[in-house]
């Protein structure tokens, strides 16, 4: 399709937000490769870049770079709101919620043993490209506050 510039195609934010579920959800079935097959392309929405600039896609790629490799097992049970976590090599775990509902959803993450006090803390939203947030605490009840479509990347050391 050449569709491109629309609210659901594949150059918008919104394609970003379903793209990043979709990483998710492929890592947790242990699909064995992933391919993007476009890198640039002007003509059509498929690129992560059209000549010299950034679709939102790519930034769902920045995400994903800080996910380990050792699948640990994650819910959310909330309609539209996907959790998916690994350990990374460094010991940490690395925790990717994805909300793809209209509205900013409260969520408990809940941790076997103790929660934890702190994570690092990137978040992909409609104002934010991938950006690190910085050192967050994290709540003692574990409610965390996820904004409209948006992945949020919690790192726990």
């Amino acid at each position: 399709s050449h569709v491109i510039g629309g609210e659901a195609s594949p150059d918008s934010f919104f394609n970003d937000i379903w793209y990043a579920d979709v990483l998710g959800r492929m890592i947790q079935e242990k699909v064995f490769m992933i391919n993007h097959w476009v890198l640039s392309q002007k003509r059509s929405g498929h690129g992560l870049f059209s000549g010299y600039d950034i679709r939102p896609t790519y930034y769902t790629f920045l995400m994903y770079k800080h996910f380990g490799l050792q699948q640990v097992y994650a819910s959310s049970g909330v309609l539209d709101v996907n959790v998916y976590a690994s350990r990374r090599d460094d010991g940490s775990l690395s925790i990717i919620v994805v909300n793809l509902l209209d509205t900013e959803q409260n969520i408990r993450l809940h941790f076997e043993g103790e929660v934890p006090a702190e994570a690092r803390v990137w978040l992909l939203d409609s104002t934010h490209n991938a950006e690190e947030i910085g050192q967050q605490s994290m709540p003692e009840d574990g409610i965390v506050t996820l904004p409209a479509q948006s992945v949020t990347l919690y790192i726990i050391e």
